[in-house]
């Protein structure tokens, strides 16, 4: 790395120095440049990378709702009677619970 100097004469007849471009720092400014431009690439191709893998994901995802929602839905049955259909669900709609009641297999107190 030589840096090239030019003598000036002005007018009142002093020397002056002035320092040209460096031919080093040219070719130094080219290869980062080259560099920055690889980066910028290498950049690029993580993004994409990064788009196709959340679109992958998403996909998978998105499958495995459907697939949940394809699913037969569990059938609710009253504890007491086993009964779906028969009756709304709780204590106070099941008809066995009176005859379970009056037989003293079961006590019921309200307010608990």
């Amino acid at each position: 790395m030589r840096n090239l100097k030019k003598k000036v004469r002005s007018s009142t007849k002093k020397i002056h120095t002035v320092s040209t471009i460096n031919t080093t720092n040219t070719t130094t400014i080219e290869v980062l440049a080259k560099k920055m431009q690889v980066i910028q690439l290498d950049q690029i191709r993580q993004i994409q990378e990064l788009q196709l893998s959340q679109t992958n994901i998403l996909q998978e995802l998105t499958a495995a709702q459907t697939a949940e929602t394809n699913e037969v839905p569990v059938e609710r049955k009253c504890f007491i009677c086993y009964g779906s259909n028969d009756h709304r669900l709780g204590i106070c709609n099941c008809p066995n619970v009176r005859c379970l009641i009056d037989e003293g297999l079961i006590m019921y107190v309200p307010n608990r």
